[in-house]
């Protein structure tokens, strides 16, 4: 038993590296708090020393105050120096008193003094002389006796004790701890560390022997935690024996089948390589055929459309112009009847000038629409924006002011011209603000309450860009950032099914790229869109 505890003891301050880290972990636990309580039940005697000891300094004050108090006040009214001083240092022998006086009523200067002037001052009592004379009917305060106490003896004597206080708490503290830090480590630790080492020397080839503590046991005894740990540790390792023998077993199935396996896999990834080679020729030819047939669809609707567009056009120019011609004839015909007849300023007159205008404003769309839809390489020549800008203006003027749309436009004077054709340009022109009146249409569909349509239409120079910039803004339904970037893709629409064919912005970029310009979108969701392009 002895040789366990010197064993113990040795291996809670062992030192040996990576050796008995929870001993080393228990004994700085038990240091530290063996050292705070020995701290906080020191400071706590202190305390009360002190309150003691202060204590101590009150009750002298007051004994001075219950008896020195009369006889110094007699013999100082007696004018007895002597007798007062006497007095006075009979009460400077109580404890900690360090300092007295007594001061005449009309005067500053002390008229007996005991003790030291110089000391500390840290409780100081004054106590007023009363003369009671038994033959006058009124007491009279001829004086004051000043008494002063210093704390200096006080901490002196704390001072003192500290150490001895500090080392008895100690001393019984650290005896108590040690002796649980040597429990600990005779009851768990040292097992702890038996248990560890079973586990390094454990072999996955070897697996026969058994973990067993060096612990005593009796009959009447019962299995405890650590009993537990073992009893599982066993059953563990019986597992992994039982679990290796069937792996092993299943290891070695599995390496036949491997074998087998690996052949048949060769064959047939020699097949797959010959047949992926093939697929892989039948897809790229598929994807330039698929390439090619979305250029071509692309490109048929585009004519398509057009072609539809100017064969309505030619329709619509073949029916209406010869109505609109007798219309502006018989016009043009009743003015002169009228002149004639010597009425030149009448209010028919100016009808009339309406009908004729309106006429021609007619066929002017009409021609202008024949033109727009005029398939053909076209013709570029050096203009300026603003020409095609308001050609594409004339299709909207007029329904923007039925859907109660606002139209803001601002062009910067004295632009610089470009090269391009006018017709292929605005087509990209009418394709905007299409979707701008689109956008705005659909908003107010959703926001009736309160909603203002507006599109904003500006032309100008930047000169960062170095380029013409024509701007359309809308605050209509806005686009997400996924609508933003696929918009530009062929047949791509966030229109409803019917409204569009998705070829708009795909043809309107292709015809910016084919000016060698830029196409800017910016838009956000239920705000709106601004379209711009930069030439």
């Amino acid at each position: 038993m002895k040789e366990e505890i010197l064993i113990n003891i040795r291996s809670c301050f062992s030192v040996r590296k990576g050796k008995n880290r929870l001993a080393h972990r228990l004994l700085l636990s038990v240091v530290l708090c063996s050292a705070f309580f020995s701290m906080l039940t020191t400071g706590f005697q202190l305390y009360l020393e002190y309150r003691r000891d202060r204590a101590v300094i009150q009750a002298n004050i007051h004994f001075i105050r219950d008896s020195y108090l009369e006889p110094v006040t007699i013999s100082a009214y007696m004018l007895d120096e002597k007798h007062t001083s006497l007095q006075l240092q009979g009460a400077l022998k109580l404890q900690d008193i360090v300092y007295l006086e007594v001061i005449e009523s009309d005067e500053e200067t002390p008229w007996v003094i005991e003790g030291d002037p110089e000391a500390g001052r840290d409780i100081l009592s004054e106590f007023p002389l009363i003369y009671d004379n038994s033959g006058d009917e009124e007491e009279f305060c001829f004086g004051l006796l000043r008494v002063v106490a210093s704390m200096d003896g006080l901490y002196q004597r704390l001072w003192e004790k500290v150490l001895i206080i500090l080392s008895s708490n100690a001393v019984k503290t650290f005896l108590a701890s040690f002796c649980i830090l040597l429990i600990i480590q005779f009851m768990v630790t040292r097992h702890l560390g038996s248990m560890a080492e079973y586990a390094r020397q454990l072999n996955l080839d070897k697996l026969d022997g058994h973990l067993a503590l060096d612990r005593s046991s009796s009959k009447f005894s019962e299995s405890d935690e650590l009993d537990q740990v073992v009893s599982a540790i066993n059953d563990m390792q019986l597992r992994i024996r039982d679990d290796i023998i069937k792996f092993r077993e299943a290891e070695d199935a599995l390496r036949r089948s491997h074998d087998e396996l690996e052949l048949a896999v060769e064959r047939r990834t020699r097949e797959l390589v010959e047949t992926n080679t093939k697929l892989k020729e039948e897809i790229e030819e598929r994807k330039r055929a698929e390439a090619a047939l979305r250029e071509k669809q692309v490109q048929l609707a585009h004519a398509g459309r057009l072609t539809s567009l100017g064969e309505m056009a030619t329709g619509i120019a073949h029916e209406l112009n010869q109505p609109l011609f007798l219309i502006r004839l018989s016009a043009e015909s009743l003015k002169f009847q009228l002149k004639k007849a010597g009425y030149p300023d009448s209010q028919s007159d100016g009808e009339l000038d309406s009908v004729i205008k309106s006429v021609d404003r007619a066929a002017n769309i009409i021609d202008h629409m024949r033109g727009f839809a005029r398939i053909g390489p076209g013709n570029q020549e050096e203009i300026s924006l603003a020409e095609p800008v308001e050609n594409g203006l004339t299709f909207f003027r007029q329904q923007f002011k039925n859907h109660q749309i606002s139209l803001e436009t601002d062009y910067e004077e004295n632009l610089p011209k470009v090269v391009l054709d006018p017709q292929r340009f605005e087509q990209v022109v009418v394709n905007f603000l299409s979707n701008a009146r689109y956008a705005v249409d659909r908003r107010g569909e959703r926001e009736s309450d309160g909603y203002q349509k507006k599109i904003a239409l500006r032309l100008f120079y930047d000169k960062e860009k170095k380029g013409n910039v024509f701007e359309i803004t809308d605050n209509g339904i806005g686009m997400t950032d996924d609508e933003k970037e696929r918009c530009l893709d062929p047949f791509f629409t966030t229109k409803e099914v019917g409204e569009g064919t998705g070829l708009g912005m795909s043809i309107a970029h292709g015809i910016v790229r084919e000016f060698k310009g830029k196409l800017e979108i910016e838009s956000e969701k239920g705000m709106g869109t601004t379209m711009r392009v930069i030439i």
